[in-house]
């Protein structure tokens, strides 16, 4: 193991953050964001991946504020949401709140506060930012 570790700069991992109101395909009783939020949590807490940095695309933020737009409302599929207001900073605070709750995971779980956590906000459909991230 050791020597495949060396071997690996980074792990990119993909969070479709719109999908906070729907329910895997496999079992319909398990959210699709918080299972993300399952496997994130399990890679950032392994210790063989400790030294491995990380990045984070926070991707379909269109769909998001497609759904945010049309009253779709967080607080009903996450609870950790809470109350807050459906105004028309809406979006910019889900952002954050998804940003804040998948950064809170990687500094509570990491094995190495050294490691570097990389995150980007983006959408598949922005050809043009993705590839300028990449």
């Amino acid at each position: 193991i050791p020597a495949a570790q060396s071997s690996v700069n980074a792990i990119i991992f993909l969070a479709p953050i719109s999908t906070f109101d729907q329910a895997l395909v496999e079992d319909p009783h398990v959210n699709r964001l918080e299972d993300s939020l399952l496997l994130w949590n399990s890679i950032v807490s392994n210790k063989l991946l400790r030294n491995v940095n990380i990045i984070l695309f926070l991707n379909k933020c269109d769909l998001l504020q497609a759904k945010l737009d049309a009253g779709v409302r967080l607080n009903q599929h996450m609870i950790s949401y809470g109350d807050r207001l459906n105004d028309t900073t809406l979006f910019q605070v889900v952002l954050l709140y998804f940003r804040n709750k998948f950064s809170a995971l990687h500094q509570s779980h990491t094995p190495n506060r050294e490691r570097e956590l990389y995150i980007h906000l983006t959408s598949v459909t922005d050809i043009q930012r993705t590839h300028a991230i990449i």
